[in-house]
């Protein structure tokens, strides 16, 4: 994610930012940009010497860009998917290991991986699907150089792969592809995606993947179950598929079941599974082609976790909809929303990224705001204690 720029955080979340740096989170886990460093506001303070610029929520793991392009990790660390060079999780921020010069992340299942300055993409933790890109199946708690990747602009991650944006508009991806999302047979090489040429921004999670192009359009691929492609059949598309009614995008994200899109006029449309509201349009019906979240307006940023999504609006408050059977709605309760809901205490967020079953939000000043669940610390408050309202992180 930078100008445009889209990172994406894979693992059931995917993030997307609209104005200044915008980057979009894929696969569960979902990397925000604020678009510049943040300051003043209200809430929460923050004294730090770097601050956060980006955060990417994923499978009870989450990560942080910070100003002086480190990167910092917390949460589940048993494949290794914090960074700091071993397998041992913890409940505050770590370090991820050699990394300085990264202008965006994105996080997935169990990997996270950083866009570099130079245009180079690192990738660290699980890669028994070959979403390392380093043409191994092995893990690694240290980050390691996707082979064959440069000039990438934009970075996603879902649950099993990863995906990159060139320069020129079109795309590569490497990982699990028994899904159709890369168009080619499984391998751990890096695989060009074809039939895109103007995207500006890229997302995906557990069964597809999705672009947004400079036009405003929005294009989709893979699609396993009751995933939709956003074309009113429901059918698996190994080729990149215009979405229907999606003229002015300026974001998109994809969930495990379902995918949104943010509009120019700040409304969302969203569209694929719905089994507990994950399209906010009020019911639990699957739709194949996009429908209006109910009560959502002035949204200027979004993102879809496994089977939740967030939107944060012009006032700086969030609204969530969705699963919230641990509290990842932040709405102090644990029932179920068709229709988005308000996140308690949260007045002046800039970015949003929503993981697997929690979310965490950037505020003004660069601090960083967690809930839902935290079994393995995925919240970054020191305590492995469930969350239903926001709690703050210890960045370092």
């Amino acid at each position: 994610m930078t100008t445009e720029a889209n990172s994406t955080l894979v693992g059931g979340a995917s993030f997307t930012s609209t104005g200044g740096a915008s980057f979009t989170s894929t696969g569960g886990a979902s990397f925000t940009s604020t678009g510049g460093a943040p300051s003043g506001g209200t809430g929460a303070t923050s004294n730090l010497a770097h601050t956060v610029i980006a955060i990417a929520a994923s499978v009870e793991f989450t990560c942080a860009l910070l100003s002086d392009g480190t990167v910092q990790c917390w949460g589940t660390n048993v494949r290794g998917g914090l960074g700091d060079g071993s397998t041992t999780s913890s409940t505050v921020p770590v370090r991820v290991l050699g990394i300085t010069n990264a202008i965006a992340i994105a996080a997935g299942g169990l990997h996270a991986c950083a866009l570099l300055a130079d245009g180079m993409v690192q990738c660290w933790g699980e890669n028994g699907e070959g979403q390392l890109g380093n043409v191994t199946q092995e893990p690694s708690s240290v980050p390691v150089t996707i082979v064959g990747v440069t000039g990438a602009v934009a970075l996603a991650s879902g649950y099993f792969r990863s995906c990159v944006l060139l320069k020129d508009g079109t795309a590569q991806c490497w990982g699990q592809n028994g899904w159709t999302d890369n168009f080619y047979a499984a391998s751990v090489a890096l695989r060009q995606v074809v039939l895109i040429t103007g995207a500006t921004a890229v997302t995906g999670n557990g069964c597809h993947n999705s672009v947004r192009n400079s036009d405003g359009t929005v294009q989709t691929w893979g699609v396993l179950g009751t995933c939709r492609v956003g074309q009113g059949t429901g059918s698996v598309a190994s080729l990149p598929t215009t979405v229907s009614g999606i003229t002015s995008a300026t974001a998109v994200t994809d969930g495990l079941w379902h995918t949104c899109a943010l509009l120019r006029d700040g409304t969302v449309r969203c569209w694929g599974g719905s089994y507990i509201g994950f399209l906010g349009d009020g019911t639990e019906s699957v739709s194949s082609v996009p429908v209006k979240v109910l009560g959502l307006t002035n949204a200027t940023a979004i993102s879809a976790g496994y089977d939740s999504t967030c939107a944060v609006i012009s006032d700086g408050t969030i609204r969530c909809w969705g699963s919230n059977s641990f509290g990842e709605l932040g709405d102090g309760t644990e029932t179920n929303r068709l229709v988005p809901v308000k996140v308690l205490g949260i007045t002046n967020a800039v970015a949003v990224s929503v993981g697997n079953f929690h979310a965490c939000a950037i505020l003004t000043g660069g601090v960083v705001q967690c809930w839902g669940y935290n079994s393995e610390g995925a919240l970054g408050n020191g305590t492995t204690i469930e969350s239903t309202t926001p709690v703050t992180v210890q960045i370092l």
